[in-house]
């Protein structure tokens, strides 16, 4: 695991042990329990909603419906209005009882009837929802409001129940408010959350409007494209597969009431790291820092700010083809339409597949657990499945954006590598990578020991020749100070395989200070103007014109020094 230092930040509300919610173990290491199911049986377990105010939607509907094969009576248009957000009599008239009325007529949702179940325990209870459900997941598209107001009417009436003080509220998300809809048989109540016990599963296919919960996403942005896209981008990584590193930014909490944020972090890089994932930890309060490279991205997880900032602000962030990225705060999907408030659209806006958010205060323990969500993606649920393991709410603020039928993970690891050995691409250096260090998981070993395993990889012969990733990996690994002229080729030929500017910018810094200091000062001084040249933004700045200066100053050309005067001439 790379571990990166940077700088402070605020904090998120949360709640105290009070409450009778927990949180449940990941399983680190474990093995895939699903496959990719046949197409046409995925696509039977979907229902779509649209809006019929905006033909756009209807457009989104149908393609998605033609694109994962579901069937046209699982295709439900409604009346609704426009805006993001909705009063809760607009959501019980015009959303949920119509659709519940449509779901009931078409056979897709039978009526049912509660068994063996206590309302008042809670988590240790089993129970069973009687009935039948042949879909297992709705999809929401771009013009079915986001999240219901709250009404202090209804809470005066419902105020009797054992809530918490800040449980007092029914303000939630459209999505969760639906995901409960199995459940409304067993309270109707509008104030306060309903326990998920479909939290922390370990097999996917328990995650079932019998068992309480209907898996709800959306296809949603700030554009009809971005919204129409993460379909294509998801499909694209299942054939593909998704490749690249992890990205976690915590804040280095050892105790208080945020460190369990931290915790789930944490999780989740020791999650990746066990699935042989490349891991870059930055444990300091602040985010990434602006001018900071990060390119293939295929997983992020952060926080706490209220919107993008540091590296996600000035373009140096670049995710790989079906990238999940989550940002931890409690309004993170206020707005989902906008390219820059909040996390969740400047999140789509810049790549990603799939993310998830709140669209009110959530309160910390009642936040999608993303180390479970992490972990469960790995082990080969779907998108909808792995965020509803996650989750220990319903009728509360979390919203899942990206297509529930997504699996990034479902084919094994070595099929991956057949594929690639028959038509090498880029993939394949972050393939073998993976493989490495999956087989070396668990197990103590040295930068040295590391780079032998990877340079005797059946397939290192051919990854070498594509993937600047794997050239780079290795420049880092082997002591610059022992092999100067090794480490310099790596990075020589990384630069010239890569396609990323990201890329470029990292490796362009370690190749002028390995010439820096093991190698040719002259060669060092010209990666610097390449770097000042092309890179508007730069986490060290004043640091590399220090060195450039005395680079120049003692072996600079007289074009050097030329330069050097031109760029730190104060302007008039």
């Amino acid at each position: 695991m790379v571990t990166r230092f940077i700088h402070p930040e605020p904090g998120i509300n949360t709640f105290h042990s009070t409450c009778v919610l927990w949180v449940g173990a990941i399983l680190i290491g474990s093995q895939p329990l699903t496959s990719a199911e046949d197409p046409v049986t995925r696509g039977k377990q979907v229902a779509i909603l649209y809006n019929k105010s905006q033909a756009e939607s209807l457009e989104l509907a149908l393609d998605y419906a033609r694109k994962r094969l579901v069937p046209e009576n699982r295709i439900i248009g409604l009346d609704l209005p426009v805006e993001e957000e909705i009063s809760r009599q607009q959501y019980d008239s015009l959303l949920e009882e119509p659709l519940e009325k449509i779901l009931l007529e078409r056979g897709l949702l039978a009526p049912k009837v509660a068994e063996d179940y206590d309302y008042n325990r809670t988590m240790a209870h089993t129970f069973r929802l009687a009935g039948t459900s042949t879909i297992r997941y709705l999809v929401l598209c771009r013009g079915v409001p986001l999240k219901i107001r709250g009404d202090r009417s209804i809470e005066a009436i419902e105020d009797g129940q054992k809530f918490l003080p800040w449980m007092r509220k029914n303000e939630a998300s459209v999505d969760s408010e639906l995901a409960a809809l199995p459940m409304r048989v067993l309270t109707g109540l509008r104030t306060g959350l309903i326990e998920n016990v479909n939290f922390g599963a370990k097999d996917p296919s328990t995650i079932h409007p019998l068992r309480g919960v209907l898996m709800v996403t959306r296809l949603d942005g700030p554009t009809p494209l971005i919204a129409s896209r993460l379909v294509d981008k998801a499909m694209e990584a299942e054939i593909r597969g998704l490749w690249g590193r992890v990205y976690i930014d915590s804040r280095g909490l050892k105790s208080g009431v945020y460190v369990l944020g931290d915790q789930w972090m944490r999780e989740a890089a020791a999650t990746s790291e066990a699935s042989g994932l490349e891991v870059i930890l930055d444990s300091q309060p602040e985010l990434f820092p602006s001018g900071y490279p990060m390119n293939d991205v295929l997983f992020y997880c952060g926080w706490y700010a209220a919107s993008p900032t540091g590296a996600f602000k000035d373009g140096y962030v670049e995710f790989s083809p079906g990238a999940i990225a989550y940002h931890l705060h409690s309004f993170s999907a206020a707005t989902v339409r906008s390219q820059t408030a909040n996390w969740v659209g400047p999140l789509l806006s810049s790549g990603v597949t799939a993310t998830l958010g709140c669209v009110y205060e959530p309160y910390l323990e009642v936040t999608p657990n993303i180390s479970v969500f992490w972990d469960r993606l790995l082990r080969g649920f779907s998108l909808g499945e792995a965020a509803y393991a996650s989750l220990n709410a319903l009728s509360w603020q979390t919203v899942i954006v990206g297509d529930p039928l997504y699996q990034p993970f479902a084919l094994p690891l070595q099929d991956r590598l057949d594929s690639l050995r028959m038509n090498p691409t880029s993939d394949l250096g972050w393939a073998l990578m993976r493989d490495v260090q999956k087989a070396l998981a668990g197990q103590e070993y040295s930068a040295q020991d590391l780079v032998k395993k990877i340079q005797s990889h059946p397939d290192y012969s051919s990854a070498i020749q594509v993937s600047s990733a794997l050239n780079e990996r290795l420049a880092r690994l082997i002591p610059s100070a022992l092999e100067t002229q090794t480490v310099l080729h790596f990075y020589e030929d990384g630069l010239l395989l890569s396609q990323s500017d990201a890329e470029k910018l990292r490796m362009a810094s370690a190749y002028a200070n390995v010439h820096r200091v093991f190698g040719n000062p002259g060669s060092a001084i010209k990666a610097y103007h390449f770097i000042l040249g092309t890179f508007a933004t730069l986490e060290n700045k004043a640091q590399i014109l220090e060195w450039l200066s005395d680079l120049t100053r003692q072996h600079g050309t007289s074009a050097d020094k030329a330069y050097l005067l031109k760029i730190t001439r104060p302007p008039e």
